[in-house]
């Protein structure tokens, strides 16, 4: 079995890895360039899920990401 870089960046659900939050890469969620969505982001041990008039934080990705998905789908085109 050979390992894909992409592992490295994205589960297979999509969503992306530990590796590409410390890395800087967001999950966006929602229509975030028209202002209906928000992307979640790691800073240190804590998770955020920033969107216009939004901001949350959370100590595990399995709940921001819950939180998240309130405002649509995972935008599961390039790794923003």
């Amino acid at each position: 079995m050979t390992l894909d870089h992409k592992d490295k960046f994205k589960n297979k659900d999509g969503t992306i890895t530990g590796y590409s939050f410390m890395c800087g890469y967001v999950e966006v969620y929602g229509d975030w360039l028209h202002g209906n969505g928000v992307h979640l982001s790691i800073d240190g041990d804590s998770y955020h899920v920033k969107g216009f008039g939004t901001w949350e934080t959370f100590q595990l990705v399995k709940e921001a990401r819950k939180f998240a998905r309130k405002f649509g789908t995972l935008n599961k085109g390039d790794v923003a």
